[in-house]
């Protein structure tokens, strides 16, 4: 099955500083269009709308610095059909971060709202301890997680000829619990940064897209009871020059199926990610490229993705364009 999908971003983003204070302010819209090209003439192609705004506050007194803030995001589907889907998503939160000498502890607490799935807390617990005679960070963190399914996900049309039955409608949001240590080591006064993390989650109710291996139908379940996975995660940053940024990243993770025992399907083995990032003009034009490549040793390269993102640092009137054609549309 051919099939192709567009996406696109714009965002705006207002900071002002004041004495002891930092506000920041952005507003958001994405769109992603997804076309099957060899589907029948029954195939309902999908349209996602995201608009959001996030406004957060930054307070410094002494060694302790308090965050808070919220966000408000308004999401719609809409295919080829009459139907359509909107839902609508708020939240609230609070982050302190305090530093006793070379020791930084961080607390995180979030609160959302959700039309379609209720109220739900997370949280997130943290510790840096910088070693002065190597320079190096040492870093420790506990967090909970929450997913709520995509409206896709819940509200996508079958399409029988595909055996594919639509989305769930009775899907669970996922929740997870992730525990994570490593270290990040500067070198050439931080040009040059390497950093090494263990990771291990535990997903409750996991949103997979299944096939039935006897009738060949597939749709959106929660895989029963608990889906672990653990890895570890390397990267390098290298700064050589003002104008110029790159790194790279590889994530080796290992995941258990609670009902088979075997690789949860859809979290691969590996992920090698990279990006190298141009700034010109003083600032005010940023370009970033970014290849993705996902390998398993059963099914080799999985997938490549390659971009060139130009993107200007300031307002412009195609922002303001696709807002309006948001609204009314």
């Amino acid at each position: 099955m051919r099939e192709k999908t567009d996406f696109f971003l714009s965002k705006l983003y207002l900071i002002k500083t004041f004495k002891n204070l930092t506000t920041n302010f952005d507003i958001f819209y994405t769109q992603t269009s997804r076309h099957n090209k060899s589907a029948p003439p029954s195939w309902a192609d999908y349209k996602g709308k995201r608009l959001g705004t996030n406004i957060n506050a930054l307070y410094t007194i002494n060694n302790t610095k308090i965050t808070f803030g919220g966000s408000m995001i308004k999401e719609t589907y809409k295919d080829n059909t009459p139907f359509k889907k909107t839902r609508n998503n708020a939240a609230l939160f609070l982050e302190v971060e305090h530093n006793i000498n070379n020791l930084s502890i961080q607390a995180v607490a979030r609160q959302d709202w959700f039309t379609t799935f209720g109220n739900h807390f997370t949280y997130k617990l943290g510790a840096n301890y910088l070693v002065d005679k190597t320079g190096t960070i040492l870093k420790i963190n506990y967090s909970t997680g929450f997913r709520a399914p995509s409206i896709y996900e819940l509200y996508a049309k079958p399409i029988s000829k595909w055996s594919f039955l639509g989305g769930n409608k009775n899907l669970n949001p996922e929740t997870a619990k992730t525990w994570d240590f490593g270290f990040l080591q500067g070198f050439q006064n931080n040009k040059i940064t390497l950093s090494a993390v263990y990771f291990k989650s535990i997903i409750k109710d996991k949103i997979t897209y299944t096939t039935n291996t006897e009738t060949w139908e597939s749709t959106y379940q929660n895989t029963p009871g608990k889906t672990i996975a653990d890895g570890i995660e390397l990267s390098i940053k290298a700064k050589p020059a003002k104008y110029i940024e790159f790194g790279a990243n590889y994530t080796y993770t290992k995941s258990t199926n609670p009902q088979t025992g075997k690789q949860s399907a859809r979290i691969p083995y590996r992920v090698y990610t990279g990006y190298i990032t141009f700034k010109t003009l003083d600032d005010k034009i940023l370009a970033t490229g970014l290849s993705i490549f996902l390998y398993t040793p059963c099914l080799g390269i999985l997938l490549k993705i390659s971009s060139l993102l130009i993107i200007p640092l300031f307002f412009s009137l195609f922002d303001v364009f696709f807002l309006l054609f948001y609204l009314f549309s």
